[in-house]
């Protein structure tokens, strides 16, 4: 399984990090059925599917602030 860490940001604290142009990757792990039904699109976010996540982040920089959206 990956090696995926517990800590929690808030819609502000990612905000404020957008704002002041920190380098953050958002992956939008909804559901297929959740994302195509939102009107929620995060501009710049990679769509991974859920049952995908593993495969979808290998080839993600390490050094990055990954943040995942999901329901």
């Amino acid at each position: 399984t990956a090696d995926v860490a517990k800590d929690r940001i808030t819609i502000q604290q990612l905000k404020e990090k957008m704002d002041a142009n920190e380098e953050v990757i958002i992956l939008d792990v909804r559901s297929k059925y959740a994302w195509e039904s939102s009107s929620i699109k995060i501009k710049g976010a990679i769509r991974v599917d859920p049952e995908q996540v593993e495969a979808g982040t290998k080839s993600l920089p390490k050094d990055k602030l990954i943040v995942a959206y999901c329901t």
